[in-house]
């Protein structure tokens, strides 16, 4: 039997398969987005936040949509290396580490 079958998964709602190329989670309200998250065995700081749940999603005609990228870590650690900044260990920068910096 293979090994994913054999351990149960965590969050019901956690993504099995390939994240690249899903459409976007559209909710109704900012309220139905943070009772999804709400609901998850490990739920991030949005799920309890009103504040951090407006500031990861985007308005449209169907609703409120979560932005890919909410916090920009993903973007900034691109930029950063882009641009050739190294690391103080000198590696490059990944969406963790800039995380690790913004929370200081």
């Amino acid at each position: 039997m293979p090994a994913d079958e054999t351990r149960p998964s965590g969050d019901e709602d956690a993504a099995t398969g390939p994240t690249v190329g899903n459409p976007p989670l559209v909710f109704e309200t900012i309220e139905a987005g943070m009772a999804r998250f709400a609901k998850l065995n490990n739920p991030p700081r949005v799920a309890h936040d009103r504040e951090r749940m407006l500031h990861a999603l985007i308005k449209t005609e169907a609703g409120y949509m979560l932005k890919r990228d909410p916090d920009n870590v993903i973007t900034t650690a691109r930029a950063l290396t882009a641009r050739g900044v190294k690391t103080a260990r000198g590696g490059v920068w990944t969406p963790v580490r800039v995380a690790d910096i913004l929370r200081r």
